[in-house]
């Protein structure tokens, strides 16, 4: 069996000692072995295989920056930033950030010299909505509206009204437009789908992918709850367990692309499984996979 010093080869644990380790094999022939001759370090080699492959993807040029994001077609009129619940207590696995929307929001705002305002949801508020809209798109910048979830059906009602409004004037105006409006809200929020028609919807990780400041994050930035790629790995296992015997034999007669594609489906059912624990973006829910289409999927 492989030790703790040989444990690490490219990323993943090393082969036992009666294969031939000089053969030409990548991490991931190397994980299908390790998972049939010695199951018991499957586990670990796949958490070191995903933190390998994560580390490798190169999403900031994929993405749209903040500033991008923030140019609104005519018809949409604002960004819905889904952000994580502060009030529930289920306990998860791996380390999340609390870090805030509001603080990469406003970090490009300043950086970019964009009048910035900022005003929360609140009881009876709505003349102050409504005023720091206004002022807004007279100062074509940008406004942060806090706490969507707590706003009832009749507010959201007129701050459609309200944004719709704001939107159609701004497009009339000569100006090159910078106005955008930033609304956060926790997942789950009942908000109506044809304002949500309107919305770009987003998820906070992103936001906090694009932060250039992501070095200056404190530690109270982070929340700790245990260990999330055992979770992840528990979600991958399971999917592979769902293979029968036949679809597996299939598969193993298939070129080599198409058992990575193949194993590459179980990674993504892992992943897919533990978005369960993220705020959603813009999906109400995730249909769980069944073993039948794990085995048509091939």
């Amino acid at each position: 069996a492989p030790t703790n010093e040989d444990n690490v080869c490219r990323g993943v644990f090393r082969l036992p000692l009666c294969v031939d380790t000089a053969s030409h094999l990548d991490d991931f022939q190397r994980l299908l072995i390790i998972r049939a001759a010695h199951p018991e370090y499957f586990p670990d080699a796949v958490c070191q295989w995903v933190k390998q492959h994560s580390r490798d993807l190169d999403l900031q040029n994929c993405c749209l920056s903040i500033e991008s994001m923030a140019v609104l077609d005519q018809n949409i009129f604002g960004i819905l930033v889904i952000e994580p619940s502060t009030t529930s207590k289920i306990s998860y696995s791996g380390t999340i950030l609390s870090h805030k929307a509001k603080q990469t929001i406003t970090s490009t705002a300043k950086e970019k010299n964009i009048p910035l305002l900022l005003v929360s949801i609140k009881n009876d508020n709505e003349e102050e909505l409504e005023t720091a809209v206004n002022d807004t798109m007279n100062q074509n910048g940008w406004l942060i509206i806090q706490n969507l979830h707590l706003a009832s059906k009749a507010m959201l009602k007129n701050l459609f009204k309200i944004l719709k409004y704001a939107a159609k004037m701004q497009a009339s105006q000569k100006e090159e437009r910078q106005y955008c409006v930033w609304l956060t809200s926790e997942h789950g929020a009942s908000i109506p789908k044809d304002f949500l028609a309107h919305l770009k919807k987003v998820s906070w990780h992103f936001l906090l992918m694009m932060n250039k400041d992501r070095k200056k994050l404190s530690l109270n930035d982070w929340i700790y709850i245990d260990h999330l790629p055992q979770l992840l790995l528990s979600a991958i296992t399971s999917a592979m367990d769902q293979i029968n015997e036949e679809t597996c034999s299939r598969v193993k007669k298939m070129p080599t692309t198409i058992q990575r594609l193949y194993f590459g489906i179980c990674v993504l059912y892992g992943v897919l499984k533990t978005q369960w624990i993220f705020p959603k973006t813009g999906l109400n829910h995730l249909m769980d996979m069944s073993p039948v289409q794990l085995h048509q999927v091939h």
